[in-house]
């Protein structure tokens, strides 16, 4: 074997580091960016381009039989990053529906006020408790998606890394249900608070676990 082929064989060895390299400086930008508040939403952009970047080297690595780790720890990152950025989307979604509900409340109660009728004692404005068969509905999501997330979360460990990408995406959307049941803990019943309760502690072991 002379120079030129070692030279060679070690350019072709290279090939999947750069990208490597690259994702893990995206996907720290991106968490990076997802802790500057008003920010945060724009996080899942480098996010994206991070786990794009990761998911080539990692296919140059395995073709260059190289070690593996550092792409997936890469491609994790970046996947954080964007699970980051999701969380603030809800974040901003949340308070543009609540400003929205309170401009609607507000024009309705002056366009009452403008209409001269038999004056009666003012009720007042309570928000409707979910009932128990919706309650019961989400609890049943949420421990379906609980599943799913341990699931994924035992196929991520052995290296399939749609699986972690699975994973990012069912704790969102758990992240979701769950403060939505936490609004209406108010109208649970002594079994959905118990349920509840169980399906926190189940879901947060899942989490410490798949962190180790």
């Amino acid at each position: 074997m002379n120079e030129k082929d070692i030279l060679s064989m070690s350019e072709k060895s290279n090939n999947s580091k750069p990208f490597g390299v690259m994702a893990l400086i995206l996907g720290l930008a991106s968490i990076a960016l997802a802790l500057i508040k008003c920010y945060g939403i724009f996080s899942f952009i480098p996010g994206i381009l991070g786990v794009i970047n990761g998911l080539i080297g990692l296919k140059h690595a395995k073709k260059e039989n190289n070690p593996l780790g550092f792409f997936k720890v890469s491609i994790a990152i970046a996947i954080i990053g964007i699970g980051m950025g999701v969380s603030w989307a809800f974040y901003f979604v949340n308070i543009m529906n609540d400003g929205n509900d309170a401009k609607i409340k507000s024009d309705k109660g002056y366009q009452n006020s403008q209409v001269h009728v038999k004056s009666e004692p003012a009720k007042p404005i309570v928000n409707k408790p979910a009932t128990d068969n919706k309650l019961d509905k989400q609890l049943k999501n949420y421990e379906t998606l609980i599943n799913k997330y341990i699931s994924n979360s035992k196929k991520a460990k052995l290296g399939d890394v749609s699986a972690l990408t699975e994973c990012t995406s069912i704790s969102v959307e758990a992240s979701a249900i769950s403060e939505e049941l936490i609004k209406n803990a108010s109208a649970f019943t002594n079994k959905q608070v118990k349920k509840f309760e169980e399906l926190q502690k189940k879901y947060n072991a899942a989490v410490q676990t798949s962190e180790k």
